[in-house]
Formats: structure tokens, sequence, C-alpha cells
């Protein structure tokens, strides 16, 4: 199996719109013209190209193939970028070879390697994406009238992310490391494994809550908290939001909020709003919370009995 692309190959090209013509003729019309488009492009859109070998016939020969670009036809979800589109793999080639998941982790990298966080697809297969790393986040309206399902997943690059809830708490060695990010920790290893034994330091979702933590292969590198208001269940607070120094301006934190965003959007009903307590010279907190759609309230608003101080004021964002 070898991945190609067309960037600078118009006899690919060709082949590979004749192959979709012949091979998938409804989608044949936008993929030509990504197709196209991904001879000449700096970075959207691109089409790749899978060859492989058929049985008993020792050449390579197109099997299969996708596309990314940077918006994909949907009318609710039209803000997000980028997708994955026309993902295809010759029938002879689907099941045990898993070429689908190939193409799916290498337009994933691809993504990652162009400094994207997540990717985007949309289908109305059931149960097919979920399998590798996508999960559902909402329903669609393409702008062609079919209904559809929105996917989303994270790109692969040396970041990666958890969440831990009540139904998946944190390790303690991940605990012991987030409290790190934040606080010096003792030196003594008596204080250490006190630590892990107890709720010294308990986190926001022993409430009703979960947490986001960025790690870099096994180093906890980021986290935030998200808590449920206790008097109001469409109402949420984050907080504890930090990235370790030498990670910073890499989009961790965007990161980790978004996912978060996408969490809550999964468990609940439509109709929440999220709270964020920002200083009023915080200019770096206030640019990452206005770019991901949060406005400032001019006040102080209650959340339960937590207390923020003077200089801060209620940011909110609706889901």
């Amino acid at each position: 199996m070898k991945l190609f692309s067309i960037k600078n190959n118009n006899e690919l090209c060709e082949k590979i719109k004749a192959y979709c013509k012949e091979n998938w003729s409804k989608v044949y019309d936008d993929f030509a013209e990504i197709a196209d488009k991904s001879v000449t492009a700096e970075m959207l859109p691109q089409t790749w190209v899978l060859y492989g070998k058929h049985p008993g016939d020792q050449r390579q020969n197109i099997i299969g193939f996708y596309q990314l670009a940077e918006k994909d036809h949907l009318t609710v979800h039209s803000d997000l970028t980028p997708f994955i589109t026309t993902l295809f793999v010759d029938p002879a080639f689907r099941g045990g070879e898993l070429y689908g998941k190939a193409l799916l982790d290498h337009a994933r990298e691809q993504l990652g390697q162009m400094g994207y966080d997540t990717a985007y697809l949309h289908s109305n297969l059931i149960g097919y994406y979920e399998r590798y790393g996508f999960a559902e986040i909402g329903l669609d309206i393409t702008d062609y009238n079919s209904p559809t399902k929105v996917y989303s997943a994270d790109t692969l690059t040396d970041i990666r992310y958890e969440i831990y809830d009540k139904a998946n708490p944190k390790p303690d060695h991940v605990r012991l490391a987030v409290y790190q990010l934040r606080n010096p920790l003792h030196e003594s290893k008596a204080w250490h494994l006190w630590f892990n034994k107890t709720n010294g330091f308990p986190d926001c979702w022993k409430a009703n809550g979960f947490t986001i933590t960025a790690f870099s292969r096994v180093q906890v590198i980021g986290a935030v908290n998200f808590l449920q208001a206790p008097d109001d269940l469409k109402g949420w607070y984050l907080g504890d939001l930090h990235v370790e120094g030498d990670f910073r301006r890499q989009g961790i934190a965007s990161k980790m909020l978004r996912k978060g965003f996408e969490y809550i959007s999964r468990i609940s009903n439509g109709g929440e709003y999220i709270y964020a307590y920002i200083e009023k010279d915080n200019d770096p907190s206030i640019g990452l919370h206005k770019k991901l759609g949060f406005t400032d309230t001019g006040e102080v608003r209650p959340f339960g009995e937590l207390i923020f101080g003077d200089d801060e004021t209620t940011w909110v964002k609706y889901l």
C-alpha cells in the first residue's frame, strides 16, 4: 500500500479523476473540481491516491483515494474547517486490511502537519467512523439538501488529549502532574505518598464536571476544568486553564477548550452556556476567549459558591 499526492502531477490528476468517474460517479463533479485545484494549491485542497496490489496481480494499481478541503457543503456547521472528504476504498480491499483506517490516519497526520488540531468529516454511515477515533458532534443539512452527521477527531501529532470525569477518573500520577503544572512540588517522598493516597487536592470534576488534560508523549503539558452549576444544569464554568511554558502558542489551550465544548454538547440537550472569569488586564486570555466566541458581560455573575476577584468580569459563551 502506498499513498501519493497529485500536487504538481497533472498525469496522476487525470488518472484519479477517471478512476473516480468509473467507481463513484455520484461525487465526480465535486471530486474533479477539488482534484484540479489540488495540483497547484499550497496547502488546501489536497488529493491523495492509494495504490495497492490486486490478488494475483503484482502491479501497483489505484485502489482508493481521499481529499482534504477547507469546507464540505454544510449549512449548519458552516464555520468548521478543515474536512476529510470523498474517501473511497475499492470494495475488494475493504475489511481486514483496514485501508480505510490507513487513509483516515494519513489524512489526520497531513492536517496535523499543516497546524490544524481537529479534522472534520460528514457522513450517513452508522458506526464506521467511530471505530477510528471520530466522534459525532451534530446533525446538518448539506447545501444540496441532504441530511448528514458531522464528525470530528484530533489530528495526529505528538500532542494527545484525555478527558477525565466520574466515569473515567484521573490516575494518581496524572492528578499529581496536573497539580504540578501550577504549583511547586514538595521534595519529600512522604508528601508524594500522602498525595497519592488522599484527596488533598480534589478536582472540579468530583462535583459534576470533567477535566481535559493534554500530553506530550507521557508528559502532562496542559489542563482545564469544566464544572456544572449546582443549581442550573445548563450552566457551566471553566477554570484552572494552564499550559506548560514551553508548549504555549501552539494552539493547545484552544484545543482543550474546544474539546470541552464538544463534550458538553454531546452530553446535553442544547441551550448550555459557559462562564469564564477573566482579569480585566489579562490580554492573552481575553484574546483566546474572544476567538472562541466568548463575550464580556461587563459584570461579575455568581456561579455557585465560587468567589472571584474585583478585577475580573464574567465572560460567557452560548453553545
